[in-house]
């Protein structure tokens, strides 16, 4: 047997050499949930004595590490928000930047007086639209994705935070499923890396995320283009349009609205949390 601390130290050796980011970390990390404890409680018992069956499961755990699979698969569950998400490999795991997401709705209805109905497309684990109804409690949505089996996350996700009376989840493609002039707001963090773009991705989101929510052809704009298109169709003359997207995308389709015969007014691009332009927000024009 081996000391707690003794045990951690190893690991973060191995997992530093072996390229993986924030070794430390995910040391202490798997080790207490291995031995069922917080992190903290794992730090404070760093001279307690490791059990063989605690050892062999933490180390099954970190032996995951090592080959890169992201902390968060491992751990089935991502903070979001403030609030905890269940995940799986079937789903793209959450990151910090798509919280400016929610605060881009939030301004444009948090003093929304009446009741109103948004879908968040391409939901994955559900993590955008969950949010928002938990914090605009005015409203109602749809959650939908084309994939199953992250639609079956999301169901889990929805129990786990109480919203089943405002919440439902439908499978789509893209926003197909809806009716005519039916959404206040469209939310989506669809795909929206260039297929040529994969070899440059980190090794964790290559090797591990579903490339379905990933890649959108050949300049990672043909998912969006289309959600674009779609909703012109399924949201109300005056409703909103939502989406994050890559680097230079949320220019690149403002500029393009030029063309699109007064269709969408109102247009604004904001930035994520590294002052990177990530969000484009439209208005369906009001005829």
């Amino acid at each position: 047997m081996q000391t707690i601390g003794r045990f951690i130290r190893h690991w973060s050796s191995s997992l530093e050499h072996a390229g993986v980011d924030a070794p430390r970390l995910s040391a202490e990390v798997l080790t207490a949930k291995a031995l069922g404890l917080t992190r903290l409680e794992v730090l404070l018992r760093q001279q307690c004595m490791l059990e063989s069956c605690a050892l062999q499961k933490a180390e099954a755990l970190l032996r995951r590490r090592g080959k890169n699979e992201p902390l968060a698969y491992i751990l089935q569950e991502k903070e979001f928000y403030g609030l905890v998400f269940q995940i799986s490999r079937d789903v793209l795991i959450p990151r910090p930047e798509t919280e400016q997401v929610i605060e881009v709705a939030k301004g444009y209805f948090s003093a929304h007086k009446t009741p109103f109905v948004f879908a968040d497309v391409c939901t994955g684990s559900g993590v955008i639209g969950i949010t928002l109804a938990s914090v605009l409690p005015g409203s109602c949505g749809i959650l939908s994705d084309i994939s199953e089996k992250a639609l079956a996350v999301a169901r889990q996700n929805v129990r786990r935070h109480g919203l089943e009376n405002r919440v439902q989840c439908v499978r789509s493609d893209l926003a197909s499923a809806f009716g005519p002039d039916s959404l206040d707001l469209l939310v989506a963090n669809p795909p929206y890396i260039a297929e040529q773009e994969l070899a440059s991705l980190d090794a964790g989101v290559r090797e591990y995320e579903p490339h379905q929510a990933l890649f959108s052809g050949e300049k990672g704009l043909q998912a969006a283009e289309t959600l674009m298109s779609q909703a012109q169709r399924v949201l109300k003359n005056g409703a909103r349009l939502i989406l994050e997207l890559g680097l230079d995308q949320p220019a690149r389709l403002q500029r393009g609205l030029a063309a699109g015969a007064g269709l969408w007014e109102d247009a604004a691009v904001f930035q994520d949390l590294s002052h990177r332009d990530r969000i484009l927000a439209i208005k369906k024009t009001v005829f």
